[in-house]
């Protein structure tokens, strides 16, 4: 390999980016490797964004198999530039490696800001949002509704010694039944 350097590294070592005509062998070539690195960050980002969102175009709405397709296509384009940036950071160059975390991470900062509700007012709290978690809500306890009839306090796994009767097991599946107390093997 021409100029391959297995160490992080500053130098213009004559070093191929992703396609062979970009070569690290000067600063244009350094900025023009990126660029594409940057863009290959950035589409990743919007790519992973809009498939954990679920979101799909108006036209593809209809049909399951279609939501199928899309959201595969999506993922086959998330996992290729994943792979790519990967291939770029094998070059090893410091400056490579700064620019696509650099870039990674303001995408993702943008992608939060988009997605966070904007605060209005200084009083915000996290759990405005999701008032379940609140510990007003939390505290409260939700008061036993009577059941229509008494269940026993324990249960023995004996039949011989059960105090369940079927009628009792078949009620509470909601199956009618007029099966007596069992005692041993018999029915009263």
């Amino acid at each position: 390999m021409d100029g391959w350097e297995a160490y992080l590294h500053w130098s213009f070592s004559d070093q191929r980016v992703l396609i062979s005509s970009i070569r690290l062998d000067s600063l244009s070539s350094f900025l023009v490797a990126s660029i594409l690195a940057i863009s290959i960050c950035v589409l990743e980002r919007w790519t992973s964004c809009i498939l954990e969102k679920r979101w799909e175009p108006r036209f593809i709405r209809r049909l399951h198999w279609q939501k199928i397709v899309w959201r595969s296509m999506l993922y086959w384009l998330v996992m290729f530039l994943r792979l790519s940036y990967m291939l770029v950071a094998m070059s090893f160059h410091l400056g490579l490696l700064l620019v696509m975390v650099t870039t990674l991470t303001v995408s993702q900062t943008l992608i939060e800001m988009f997605n966070s509700p904007f605060e209005t007012n200084s009083k915000y709290r996290a759990t405005d949002e999701e008032p379940l978690l609140d510990e007003r809500h939390m505290m409260m306890t939700i008061p036993a509704q009577p059941h229509s009839k008494s269940r026993p306090d324990a249960i023995s796994a004996q039949t011989n010694d059960s105090n369940i009767t079927p009628n009792d097991t078949a009620l509470d599946f909601g199956v009618p039944s007029d099966v007596g107390q069992v005692h041993g093997n018999r029915y009263e």
